[in-house]
């Protein structure tokens, strides 16, 4: 079995862990994109899928699991349309 390289940190204000890198299912994940309905993004983290997607033309709804965040994620990404 192939063994992924993807690094990770935890987060301390957050829940799990999030990812410095996109992740590897990224191109499969855009390819879903019908052109018309959103792309769902559960527990993005520091939305690095999403900020992709919509790089792509994609529409995107993101969720966190951790609600103390939620905010600082709004203000990071505001204007962006996710």
């Amino acid at each position: 079995m192939a063994r992924l390289n993807h690094e990770f940190s935890p987060l301390p204000q957050r829940v799990g862990f999030t990812f410095n890198t996109t992740n590897v299912l990224l191109s499969h994940w855009l390819s879903c994109w019908d052109g018309h309905h959103p792309l769902l993004d559960i527990g993005c983290g520091n939305c690095l899928n999403s900020d992709q997607a919509l790089a792509s033309g994609a529409k995107v709804v993101a969720t966190e699991l951790n609600p103390k965040v939620i905010p600082e994620l709004e203000e990071q990404h505001r204007g962006k349309g996710i």
